[in-house]
């Protein structure tokens, strides 16, 4: 019963971080660990105590995260335990990057990548191999870099691991516009967006919007990229897709998760029983890549996708019976260009700002003509505005 407990507690937890409430799944995360380890499940434990110490870059604390992952990284050891192993130097490896310290994460990086690779453990890898893009790039090694995404994001859709294909994109699209490259970044960003939406599309109002609060740098990157190239309507999608996700959120919305009484019962046990099957067919999947045939390979992809199909549909269902007996209000997709001046009048025009890897962009609309601009960096905009607050 505790080791239940436990497990559900941390899994929770898990749901939290991606809803992006980084305090409560810390909360969560403890007290698991504790339940595991009064019953004896150090190795379980082990793997919480991995999981802590991702949050902890998530609070802005990487030393903290740091002391985590290499406690996780001696347990590891003396448990022969090669993955935890790996995952715990991937940690410290995250920790050294986000304080800057570059060269000591590739190191961590690659001693972590060799083994995952040589036991053909392809989650670790891929995972390994996005850290290592990234501190590359950060080195200016971008050739490189740019070749480790790429080939995290082939392996993404190999694994049908959307959220590792969508962070690989939304690197690639930060590459891409780094190089100076804006029109491939608009490329790269506009798939992220849809992924995004496969990820968090089954929760609604106030929990869409958190979960994508995770995510808004993939519009922040888009908008950015679509002002570079003069494409102001892209632009617009990509600035009203992370205002829509963040506005509930930023207005203070309520719990990020469904109230269970207003999920009738049979739905609850529907979209429990689906998420396990779907569970159950990625781990057959994952098993059958690493040895199996390639009828055997797409035999099992196809049972992955008609399972997470099956969990979407279901989780469609809920959102459509919570909202009709709460008035839940859901979260609304971005209108385009067009839609937004037919409700202009002649003579009106509406400006929509927003912040976009540290610049500061608008668009400008009458009902007959468009325009994107820059209008400086993020920090001297938020300089400007307390200078109005003072005064």
């Amino acid at each position: 019963h505790k080791q239940w407990i436990a497990t559900a507690k941390i899994n929770m937890a898990g749901v939290y971080r991606e809803a992006n409430d980084f305090p409560r799944a810390l909360t969560l995360v403890e007290q698991g660990i504790a339940l595991l380890k009064a019953i004896g499940r150090d190795a379980d434990a082990l793997q919480a105590v991995t999981n802590l110490g991702l949050l902890y870059p998530d609070l802005g604390e990487p030393d903290v995260a740091a002391d985590f992952f290499n406690s996780a990284l001696e347990a590891a050891r003396e448990g022969d335990d090669p993955r935890a192993e790996a995952q715990a130097l991937l940690g410290v490896a995250g920790a050294h990057s986000r304080a800057q310290r570059h060269a000591e994460a590739l190191e961590l990086i690659e001693r972590a990548l060799s083994p995952a690779a040589a036991r053909k453990d392809r989650v670790t890898t891929a995972w390994a191999l996005t850290k290592r893009g990234v501190v590359r790039l950060d080195m200016g090694q971008h050739a490189k870099g740019l070749a480790d995404l790429k080939q995290v994001e082939r392996e993404a859709r190999t694994l049908r691991d959307h959220a590792l294909l969508v962070k690989s994109l939304w690197l690639l699209a930060n590459a891409a516009l780094d190089a100076g490259k804006p029109a491939q970044a608009i490329q790269y960003a506009r798939e992220a967006r849809s992924g995004v939406e496969g990820l968090v599309g089954g929760w609604g109002g106030e929990n869409a919007a958190t979960a994508r609060q995770r995510w808004v740098g993939v519009a922040a990157t888009g908008a950015l990229a679509s002002v570079r190239a003069k494409d102001t309507a892209e632009a617009l999608t990509f600035l009203e897709s992370g205002r829509a996700g963040a506005l509930l959120e930023q207005l203070g919305g309520r719990d990020a998760l469904l109230r269970a009484e207003d999920v009738p019962e049979e739905l609850r046990r529907a979209q429990a029983e689906a998420r396990a099957a779907e569970m159950d067919a990625r781990t057959a999947y994952r098993r059958t890549l690493a040895g199996g045939k390639r009828v055997a390979i797409k035999e099992k992809a196809l049972l992955l996708d008609a399972a997470s199909t099956e969990v979407r549909t279901i989780a469609a269902r809920i959102q459509r019976k919570v909202k009709a007996h709460t008035g839940d209000v859901y979260y609304p997709r971005a209108a385009t260009l067009e839609q937004i001046q037919e409700h202009l009048d002649p003579g009106q025009a509406l400006v929509v700002y927003g912040f976009a890897r540290f610049e500061t962009i608008a668009v400008v609309l009458t009902r007959t003509t468009s325009k994107s601009v820059t209008l400086g960096k993020e920090l001297l905009v938020y300089e400007a505005l307390g200078h109005l607050e003072l005064n």
